[in-house]
């Protein structure tokens, strides 16, 4: 008995550190950062003290410049309109990161049953060959990306930080001691003087860094996520055409007498004359059988695909609904600043920092839209594979149930934030013609005063 329980005890560890190792291999870099930061842990448990002081020290980072840029806005205005509009930004995107971070981690419970639910149907449905190779094109792709991502936020925020020493350097001598910060800060305090001003300039390089990091880290976890329900999808686009392999396959095999001369098919038939029909019948109720097996396997994989889906959804509908109006906001006030300085001769420092946040900003829009149009494309063709497949020689049973699931894939898989934006070609197009109307409102604006 001690033996027994002892056995039972090995193959549950041997389970859970399967599935922490497929976790792991699954999900990628960026969880680890995030679980570095204490923001997502690989297997859904107790919150642990390390956890929980690590998440803390996120959230107070990530707090910390939306926190500084409202005590700028609301003790010290500014009087120039770019310092108005950085205070803003950084009021404004900061204050989506920190609403991002608090929702993902108080949506963790759905993302670990999200995250189990897609590790149990790679294991279930399609462990072949093609559908490994599937699934590692979308983990490459997303590795890629995540390095294309770390890679493009490197200038911004280098330049976010040597930017006030730049400009801290060209100053006039009447202005030696109004040193900047990278980020707008007001305390009830001289920030100018040393050792104050340098120990705020090092806090808000480490809240920066890591809200940037946070945030492409948060990024590229939803967006791979993403991408592997589309792999999913496209391994059962390949599953539904390839029961068409299988029934040819079969038909060949039960037909394999047609190439047969006739001196030798007439001497078969005179040796087993009744044989023939009742041996292909039962050959063609076997393959029929298995064809309708797959198609009840397939059924089954695409409904763990649409409760993927809503699972996603559930995660990120709030949060990215936030994200994506704050980027329109955003992208039309970078646009405006930056414009604005280089027309009067302003300081080139400042337009460049300001310029330097708009490729970001639309990689991380576009990143959103482009993949969430990725899955609904693959998602369309379900309706031409079921079609596509062997349906013409099954029986009327394997047909009937083959209409009801062409009727049930007929309504394309759509990622939708905020139960009305869909993440798809058009909605980028929205964003950047609502980027394109605020500009322009701004432009009319200035031009009356």
């Amino acid at each position: 008995m001690m033996m027994y329980q002892r056995r039972e005890v090995n193959n549950r560890i041997r389970t859970m550190k399967h599935r922490k190792s497929d976790s792991s291999k699954m999900l990628g870099s960026e969880a680890l950062v995030l679980g570095l930061l204490g923001l997502w842990r690989p297997q859904q448990g107790g919150g642990n003290l390390p956890g929980v002081l690590l998440a803390s020290v996120t959230l107070l980072s990530v707090a910390a410049v939306p926190a500084g840029a409202a005590l700028r806005l609301c003790a010290d205005f500014p009087e120039e309109l770019e310092d108005l509009a950085l205070c803003s930004y950084m009021l404004i995107i900061c204050s989506g990161s920190f609403i991002k971070v608090a929702l993902f981690i108080g949506e963790g419970g759905t993302l670990h049953e999200l995250v189990r639910l897609m590790n149990a149907t790679r294991r279930q449905y399609g462990s072949g060959e093609t559908t490994d190779c599937i699934r590692n094109h979308y983990t490459r792709t997303m590795d890629t990306l995540y390095r294309c991502f770390q890679v493009m936020a490197v200038p911004s925020l280098m330049w976010w930080v040597v930017s006030p020493l730049l400009s801290s350097g060209v100053q006039k001598e009447g202005q030696e001691n109004q040193r900047q910060l990278p980020a707008p800060l007001w305390l009830p305090a001289d920030i100018h003087s040393s050792p104050m001003y340098e120990l705020l300039y090092v806090t808000q390089i480490f809240c920066l860094t890591l809200t940037a990091e946070v945030t492409m880290c948060l990024d590229v976890f939803f967006v791979r996520l993403m991408m592997m329900i589309a792999a999913e999808i496209e391994v059962l686009n390949h599953n539904i055409s390839t029961m068409r392999d299988f029934h040819f396959k079969s038909e060949v095999s039960d037909n394999h007498l047609c190439g047969l001369k006739g001196s030798e098919l007439s001497s078969m038939v005179s040796d087993r004359d009744q044989s023939f029909p009742a041996a292909d019948n039962t050959t063609q109720n076997g393959s029929d059988k298995e064809m309708f097996s797959r198609l009840v396997k397939n059924v089954l994989h695409h409904q763990t695909v649409l409760r993927s889906v809503s699972l996603l959804q559930t995660s990120m509908n709030i949060s990215i609904f936030i994200l994506l109006f704050i980027n329109m906001a955003n992208l039309c006030s970078n646009m405006f600043v930056t414009c604005g300085l280089l027309q009067r001769d302003g300081s080139l420092t400042k337009a460049t920092k300001a310029l330097f946040t708009i490729p970001p900003v639309l990689f991380q829009t576009g990143m959103y839209c482009i993949f969430g149009q990725i899955t609904t494309d693959q998602s369309e063709r379900l309706s031409d594979s079921a079609f596509g497949c062997g349906w013409i020689n099954c029986d009327a049973h394997f047909k009937r149930n083959l209409i009801i699931l062409m009727m049930m894939v007929g309504k394309p898989v759509e990622i939708t934030v905020g139960k009305t934006c869909q993440l798809s070609k058009q909605m980028l197009l929205q964003v950047l013609n609502g980027t394109y109307v605020l500009l322009n409102m701004l432009f009319q604006v200035r031009r009356t005063e």
